[in-house]
């Protein structure tokens, strides 16, 4: 599944760059700006990220994928159609549950619209979170420290 993910990450971040001259400059949040460009990294973040990697084919998608989809997309062809000819009642929980992930995420169109006020809400908090001021506070002391004036000139 790693592998299948990491293709998939490949294929997704080769469509965005374009070219073979991979370079990116991201902003790390609305109204800030990064001033450094670097090379494109493939990964989470640039600690975790996957080098001296090489792909050629790309396909993206508006929406997330289920697991069976992505076992399609790998090879394995017809997965989804041998469960779907096996009754109900033969179905395992695991398999019950793939079906239930793959109908959820390729054809309600219920769910598509919760996942779409989902990403509305979490881009307003996002924007809310990232784009605050920092002021730092101390606290007080439990008892105050002395405190002394020193006359002008009394050095």
């Amino acid at each position: 599944m790693v592998a299948v993910k990491s293709q998939l990450l490949a294929e997704f971040y080769s469509h965005i760059a374009g070219n073979d001259q991979l370079q990116q400059s991201l902003l790390y949040a609305k109204d800030k700006a990064n001033w450094g460009i670097r090379n494109f990294k493939l990964g989470q973040a640039s600690i975790k990220s996957i080098s001296n990697v090489a792909f050629d084919e790309f396909r993206g998608y508006d929406r997330r994928l289920s697991r069976l989809e992505v076992q399609e997309l790998a090879g394995r062809t017809g997965i989804i159609q041998q469960l779907l000819r096996i009754p109900d009642a033969q179905l395992t929980a695991t398999q019950t549950q793939q079906l239930k992930e793959y109908y959820l995420l390729a054809f309600s169109p219920q769910y598509s619209l919760l996942q779409k006020q989902l990403r509305e809400q979490r881009r307003q908090e996002n924007d809310l979170l990232t784009n605050q001021e920092e002021v730092m506070i101390y606290q007080e002391l439990p008892q105050p420290r002395p405190a002394y004036i020193l006359d002008r000139g009394g050095l």
